[in-house]
Parts: structure tokens; sequence; C-alpha cells
């Protein structure tokens, strides 16, 4: 990196003081700060241990990256608790995550698909799992999917207010070939069309307004509308088997 430029992310925790594991490809360095220090003599090239105090904003900054100009830069960084470095290739979950989960019949993913004034429209610009990360854009269905099969409980889907017929098709699909058979799934059209605070509000507001002027409500005209197409194409991906 030229001009002592940096790239530096976050990576919030509220553990009660742990070491993590630092994995990545490639030549440069990194550098730890925040509440993150790097334990030298536990550490090599590619592979870092670092002490997090507790509740700390760690922060991890790349500060050179591919010295010798060969297209080796820095890259696939990973960061996983110490104590789970063996399971962190083969399972997806951190098992201190999976037993949180013990008790509960449903799990909403409203938060988890970033509902509240999502962005996802199309389907081809989704969030992928190979992704980098998941932040912003929502979690990918696969591993929603994932984590309901594993935990075996019911997944509740909240689907983007901007969602066109083929990104719900598609997700409904996904779903429908991959999740346990024995799970019920749970549908919403978006979160809180009611709630002016909300992107997702005013955007069934407009539409509202355009397709049904002369209503006294038309943002509820048209959340009604469109919640009942999402629920049509939903069911015909879910129960097309069991008719065909």
């Amino acid at each position: 990196m030229k001009g002592g430029a940096s790239v530096t992310t976050l990576f919030p925790n509220n553990n009660l003081g742990e070491q993590f594991v630092v994995s990545y490809e490639g030549q440069g360095t990194i550098k730890y700060g925040s509440g993150a220090t790097k334990i030298e003599s536990a550490s090599k090239p590619g592979r870092d241990v670092i002490r997090v105090e507790p509740n700390a904003n760690a922060q991890l900054s790349i500060t050179a990256t591919d010295p010798k100009g060969t297209g080796d830069y820095i890259r696939d960084i990973q960061i996983v608790p110490k104590q789970y470095e063996n399971i962190a290739q083969s399972q997806t979950f951190n098992p201190d995550f999976l037993e949180s989960l013990e008790g509960y019949k449903v799990l909403r993913f409203m938060d988890w698909m970033g509902t509240n004034g999502s962005e996802a429209g199309k389907w081809n610009e989704r969030v992928e799992p190979d992704d980098a990360n998941y932040v912003g854009e929502g979690v990918p269905v696969e591993i929603m999917v994932e984590l309901a099969n594993e935990t075996g409980i019911d997944p509740w889907f909240t689907m983007p207010h901007l969602a066109t017929d083929e990104y719900v098709r598609n997700f409904a699909q996904s779903v429908k070939d991959n999740l346990d058979p024995k799970l019920e799934v749970y549908v919403e059209f978006s979160n809180e069309v009611w709630n002016n605070s909300f992107q997702q509000t005013q955007y069934a507001r407009q539409q509202g307004e355009k397709e049904f002027p002369k209503s006294k409500s038309p943002d509820r005209a048209w959340f009604g509308k469109r919640t009942s197409e999402v629920t049509q194409i939903w069911t015909m991906c879910l129960v097309q088997d069991k008719t065909g």
C-alpha cells in the first residue's frame, strides 16, 4: 500500500476476554488495536493469535500488502475463537451460538435479512455465501436454511420490500430445495410497513399513491396487494411437487 495508507475493520464482541486466531493468505503486515493485542510468541506468518479485552471494539488494520509486487496480497482473512480453530473449516456456526438457541421454536430472520431499509431487490445482486462478509447486505438464504436445519427450528423469513417476483421466486425455491421438509416455513412481507421511520413504509406510500390514487390508505392498499402477490409465489413454489 502506498503513501502510508491502510485498510481497517472493526470486529466488536461481548466476550469476557479471550484469544482469537486470525488466519490469512498472502504477504504483508496486519496490526491490531482498540483492545486487541497480538501474541507474538504464538503467532506465525498466516496465523496470528490475538488477545481481545472484554467488550472491546477490536481493530484489525492491513498496513502493507504484497510488498514484493508479485500479486500475493493479503486475503481470505478469518477470525475465530481459538478454542474452535479446529472446527472452523467444517462448521459454519459457533457452538456457543447454537447452544444459545436451544429451546426456541421459531427463528425470525428479520435482522439477519437486514429487512428494515433493505436495498435487496434483484436476485442476481443478492448476497451469497462466499461473499467477504454479510454486513449491511443481510445473511444469504443458504446460511439461514443451514441454521434452521442444524437446530431443527422453524424459519421465519421477511421478504425485502424491493424484491422482484424473480427474487421472491428464487428465494422460495432455494428454501424448498434445501430446508428439512419436517420444518415449517413462515413468510412475512417486509416488517412494520406502518412505521414511518422505516424506508419500506415510505416506499409503500409512494407505490400506493401511484396504483391506488383514490384510496384513503394507499400505502395499506399497496401493502395488501404486494403481500398477496408474494404469498402466491411462495405457495406455488412450496406446493408444486404436491400438485404436480
